[in-house]
């Protein structure tokens, strides 16, 4: 699984951001004394053409350029001021729109996978989902919902890509879970074989039942007792031998635990998550900063 580092990028765009504003502070500053030299330099030479000895004439000539200065001020600070309002009221509106469902959504998706581990799967979309979520369903619908309007021609790049990998891993968690699942399957399929005091049929429809269970136990690193293995057989549980359930407890808590399938799980959730955690990290900063700089900053005027 890629790994996403959203966060990073936020804080360079932030970095980028102070160092515009610091910019163009510089670049006004640098303005009045350009202004100020070439007022400099065009007074003394008025001089050969203008009687600025006379009161009436030097007072016309310094009303007019005071009002030239002033108007082409006026409409510099005006069309800059407008130009950013409206920049503040987008970043503002996608700060409303896009970054805190994504942010709410996710932080809800981190506190369903703190309350339940190892989902049987993650949707993305509502269409997927259907009508055969049991318990509790784990969900991550803001950023398809986003990019089925025009809010997706909204989100930085940067983040489009982390959102489209995140959610690719999500998809590929539930791949990989499915083929843990059919390898447990596989093994107990195997060792029933060997047990011929028990239908086939009986113990290959109860294996089926279990195996999440089982898998559910086993990437949690929590042993298969022998109450679990009973499960598998039901009344029949009375016809195994004890050497019969310690060779199934074997193959479940020795055999099964460390099939590459089932370890790919873990780590490829346990990547999943770290991602999940970087999201919230890099959009709650992003969020934070939008806040401060332009939100809080206009409840003052």
């Amino acid at each position: 699984m890629r790994e996403i580092q959203v966060s990073k990028s936020v804080k360079w765009v932030i970095f980028k951001e102070n160092c515009t504003g610091v910019f163009l502070n510089l670049l006004y500053f640098i303005g009045l004394v350009g202004l100020y030299y070439i007022v400099s330099y065009i007074y003394p030479n008025l001089k050969g053409f203008v009687n600025l000895s006379d009161a009436t004439t030097a007072g016309l000539v310094g009303a007019f350029g005071g009002a030239a200065i002033s108007l082409m001020g006026s409409l510099f600070v005006s069309k800059s001021t407008h130009k950013k309002q409206q920049e503040v009221k987008g970043i503002v509106t996608r700060k409303n729109v896009i970054y805190s469902p994504l942010y709410d959504e996710l932080k809800n998706l981190q506190k369903q996978l703190n309350d339940l581990e190892y989902p049987d799967r993650i949707y993305f979309n509502k269409e997927n989902e259907g009508y055969h979520v049991s318990g509790k369903s784990h969900r991550f619908y803001a950023w398809g919902r986003i990019k089925l309007d025009v809010r997706y021609t909204q989100v930085p790049s940067y983040l489009v890509v982390a959102l489209n990998n995140f959610e690719e891993g999500g998809l590929e968690y539930s791949t990989l879970r499915g083929k843990a699942l059919k390898g447990i399957e596989e093994q107990l399929e195997s060792i029933s074989s060997q047990i011929h005091s028990i239908e086939d049929r009986y113990f290959k429809m109860h294996t089926n039942a279990y195996s999440n269970e089982f898998l559910n136990k086993l990437l949690k690193g929590i042993k298969i007792e022998t109450v679990d293995i009973e499960k598998i057989y039901g009344a029949h549980s009375s016809e195994l031998s004890e050497e019969e359930i310690r060779a199934i407890s074997n193959c479940l808590n020795e055999v099964c635990a460390n099939l590459a399938s089932v370890k790919s799980v873990q780590e490829f959730y346990g990547a999943f998550i770290t991602n999940l955690n970087e999201l919230l990290l890099g959009i709650e900063i992003l969020i934070r900063f939008i806040q401060k700089k332009f939100e809080y900053q206009n409840t003052k005027i």
